[in-house]
């Protein structure tokens, strides 16, 4: 192959892209769905389709399917916020929920602490029927 067949051969070289057979699947979710994101997208893709694509390649191919077909994204809601005045010191506290596990004063035995009831700090059980911690 000389230089000048090689570089009109490069020219007129059309890639195939990764997820141009799914085209018609994405169009019609970003048009039932206009806030859809390009993660969405892929994992909507990878639930329905079982594709193997990179999240970069999935954002590139919704970018450039809203511009060739003109489709904006809506604006989501934005998240309301409205700040709360602290009380007075002493008035609140915090509690981190979970287990904890204290030994006791025999080596092989451990009892598992939890807060009762939620949001309580003050009423503390071992576990054992809601009893009171000692």
């Amino acid at each position: 192959m000389d230089p000048d067949t090689f570089e009109k051969t490069i020219a007129n070289r059309q890639r195939r892209r990764n997820l141009a057979l799914y085209e018609g699947v994405i169009l019609d979710w970003l048009r039932q769905n206009p806030g859809m994101t390009a993660a969405q997208v892929l994992d909507w893709l990878k639930e329905h389709y079982q594709v193997a694509i990179l999240e970069r390649t999935a954002r590139r191919f919704v970018e450039r399917l809203r511009k060739q077909y003109d489709l904006p994204k809506s604006v989501t809601k934005v998240r309301q916020y409205m700040a709360v005045e602290d009380p007075p010191m002493g008035m609140q506290t915090q509690v981190d929920l979970g287990v904890s596990m204290l030994k006791t004063p025999v080596p092989a035995v451990t009892e598992n602490f939890t807060v009762w009831p939620p949001y309580c700090p003050i009423l503390v059980s071992n576990g054992a029927n809601g009893t009171p911690a000692r």
